[in-house]
């Protein structure tokens, strides 16, 4: 036995020396990058019917599944004193129809071993291709003569309820709506906040004005992907969406939140909170259509990722927390930064200057080559993995149409992310990083914490609600 293990260790000492090249491999340096990945994507076509439902097709055979997404384009719509209304409405169409209760919707679903969601944005189905038709049927008549019954209605009511008192003790929850009442005001509809109050007002002939009046094919896309006959689809489509009736949205007016002059510290109180959540949080004016779009995606991925400099720094430095990241959200109507972090309330105020240091030094210092690097492999690989999802193919194709891109925008992709300089990286920095300038928001437990906050600036005291106190 001996005598073997001293066989393998020569034989393996013979080939290791017998490749030096597999010797002299410098493990500390990134390997030098290939070319980026070609990217297939199907081309799509497009059909605006008479109603103004804008139809996008790509035709893929690999699989016999077929995939339909109904999409709304809709911008934000104030819910004012009914915060819930479309949430609860987009959940109602799929309680049946005037054809078709529940039961035998579910049933009709179960057949075609299919699936159908509904919410306020839209319908997601998928079947195997056989079956496109009488899917596609469905998705008619549940979005054309929901039943909206009103048994369905008090339960989708009572489960908001039951979700709305858990969220009141659940400090990620907490942290979340108030963040968005900064950012972006008590008047907009991007921060308004479903409470006991709003609930008790929503009632079902709501849910049937708001569905009459924002569910319409005016503002409407429809994505087919999959294993489909072009012209059989057009045929569908034209005879079970054509008589839907067109209709011009309200307008809406609010103003546009910029970041304050200043940082400003809120201060919600949990005396009982063992963990403080930390939001660094701000509004940009970041659109889908920027150019430098790409660099402020990958400025995140260097700041705010899994292995990221935020990461980094609290967890694995100092191990203040489990995780901390960033996001930077682009939007046709106004984007957001988020950094934020869960830490023991001791040291929450430590994790505050320790966010807004990593924030200031990426402004003020290049990254460098490798770790740009790594966050171009880690975006491409992200993005490659994604198009496994039939229901993200018809995303980017909606995604161009809506916002003007050219076709080729997403197979062109890894290439302009590839393209991205350091001095590329540092613009967007300066651009889109505030470290001056935010809302510095913690949830947990005032008692000895909030006189260590005083140092970032005054604190003003908010409750769950986002509502300033005396």
């Amino acid at each position: 036995m001996r005598l073997a293990y001293f066989f393998i260790v020569v034989l393996h000492l013979f080939f290791w020396r017998a490749n030096p090249s597999q010797a002299q491999v410098d493990r500390s340096k990134l390997p030098k990058a290939g070319p980026p990945p070609e990217v297939k994507l199907d081309e799509y076509e497009k059909i605006v019917l008479k109603n103004g439902l804008t139809l996008i097709l790509v035709e893929n055979h690999k699989l016999p599944r077929v995939t339909f997404s109904l999409f709304f384009a809709n911008p934000p719509i104030p819910e004012t004193d009914k915060v819930g209304l479309s949430s609860i409405t987009g959940e109602l169409l799929r309680n049946g129809t005037k054809k078709m209760a529940k039961e035998e919707l579910d049933e009709a679903i179960d057949f075609m071993g299919a699936s159908l969601a509904t919410s306020a944005s839209g319908i997601y189905g998928q079947t195997l291709s056989k079956h496109t038709a009488k899917l596609l049927e469905l998705i008619a008549d549940v979005m054309l003569t929901p039943a909206f019954p009103q048994e369905a209605f008090d339960k989708i009511i009572k489960q908001r309820y039951s979700s709305l008192q858990a969220a009141k003790n659940h400090p990620n929850r907490i942290a979340n709506r108030v963040a968005d009442v900064l950012v972006y005001g008590k008047n907009h509809p991007y921060s308004e906040i479903v409470t006991e109050e709003s609930l008790n007002a929503i009632t079902l002939e709501d849910c049937k004005t708001y569905h009459e009046t924002f569910f319409r094919p005016t503002h409407a896309y429809l994505a087919v992907v999959g294993d489909i006959q072009k012209n059989k689809i057009k045929r569908l489509v034209k005879r079970y969406f054509g008589q839907w009736k067109k209709a011009l949205l309200p307008n809406f007016e609010y103003e546009t939140p910029t970041q304050p002059p200043t940082n400003k510290v809120a201060f919600v109180d949990r005396p009982h909170a063992v963990q403080s959540v930390i939001k660094v949080v701000y509004p940009l004016q970041l659109k889908p259509t920027s150019t430098d779009l790409i660099a402020a995606k990958l400025l995140n991925q260097i700041l705010g990722s899994a292995s990221g400099r935020l990461y980094m720094n609290l967890r694995e430095q100092h191990g203040f927390t489990y995780g901390a990241y960033s996001h930077i959200t682009d939007s046709p109507y106004i984007g957001k930064f988020s950094a934020s972090a869960a830490v023991r309330n001791e040291i929450a105020d430590s994790a505050v200057a320790e966010i807004l240091l990593e924030m200031k030094k990426i402004v003020h210092d290049k990254v460098g080559n490798d770790e740009l690097q790594l966050a171009k492999n880690q975006m491409i690989g992200n993005f490659i993995n994604s198009l496994e999802a039939p229901e993200m193919l018809a995303s980017l194709a909606i995604h161009m149409d809506r916002f003007g891109l050219p076709k080729n925008y997403y197979k062109n992709y890894p290439s302009e992310i590839n393209a991205i300089t350091l001095d590329a990286i540092q613009q967007a920095a300066k651009k889109y990083i505030y470290p001056d300038n935010a809302y510095l928001l913690v949830v947990g437990r005032g008692e000895g914490l909030a006189d260590k906050l005083r140092e970032f600036g005054a604190i003003t005291y908010f409750d769950e609600d986002g509502n300033a106190l005396q």
